[in-house]
């Protein structure tokens, strides 16, 4: 067991497989339950948030980065239509951590970017233990967007058992009743949706869209001249997720 304030990694398993990832642990002294967020990368992950791990663990949160199957030493073979089971499955492992890193139940909170977006939207829509989510940079409509040959392309190479053509496959199974544009209104828990208006990936349109969708609940703030990865507005990016959850965390 690491001291507070550490790096853990982890693994838990998610359906027949096994998940990796890391534990930011809260640096806040002191056994109570702590305010805890699962952050949800997107495909094929390279951007992990590393940095609101950082600022949250300082706040006195823990943080989970979990490994969607298929991706950076987790069992399986890469399916986008699974991530919302492996989201469930890293809040059960949230709710299940060692006495002296309690998560309060209360206070989980999902924060997904770009394609982890949606993972975060279903799961919590599925799994009423979520209490608050955070949408970055992610789709909202499935059916309105389709990535081009070389992104599948490159993406897949870090992707296990999967091939191009698969990757267009997973993609197009996403629209439907867990499209997040028809999903986001039927959530109960606060959403935040932060979106880069030069975003080269994801389009800017979509966060406006999503927002539209949740029947105008959810909190839009748009940063201007940020670009996917929010480049060069991280800080900016951070604070205002971090804010927002703490905000949330305390009005509890």
């Amino acid at each position: 067991m690491g001291k507070r304030g550490g790096v853990e990694s982890i693994s838990f398993p998610s359906g027949a497989f096994r998940l990796v990832g890391a534990l930011y642990v809260a640096a806040a002294a002191g056994d109570s339950p702590r305010p805890t967020a699962i952050l949800l990368h997107g495909m094929p992950g390279a951007e992990k948030n590393v940095d609101i791990a950082y600022r949250l663990r300082d706040l006195g949160w823990h943080t989970l980065i979990p490994h969607f199957r298929g991706t950076w030493g987790s069992d399986g073979n890469f399916d986008l239509t699974t991530q919302p089971d492996d989201a469930i499955a890293a809040v059960e492992y949230a709710l299940h951590l060692p006495d002296s890193w309690r998560a309060d139940p209360r206070r989980i909170a999902l924060v997904g970017y770009s394609f982890g977006s949606r993972a975060a939207i279903v799961a919590a829509r599925r799994d009423a233990r979520v209490g608050a989510v955070v949408s970055l940079a992610g789709v909202a409509d499935f059916d309105d967007l389709m990535m081009s040959s070389e992104f599948f392309m490159n993406s897949s190479h870090f992707l296990r058992g999967v091939s191009p053509e698969s990757l267009r496959k997973q993609w197009l199974a996403l629209g439907g009743e867990e499209n997040p544009i028809a999903v986001v209104g039927q959530l109960a828990q606060p959403l935040l949706i932060v979106h880069g208006t030069d975003d080269e990936v994801i389009p800017y349109f979509m966060a406006p869209a999503l927002h539209e969708a949740s029947g105008g609940r959810a909190s839009l703030v748009s940063l201007e001249g940020a670009d996917h990865a929010f480049t060069r507005q991280r800080a900016s990016m951070v604070k205002v997720v971090t804010d927002w959850l703490e905000g949330w965390a305390r009005s509890l």
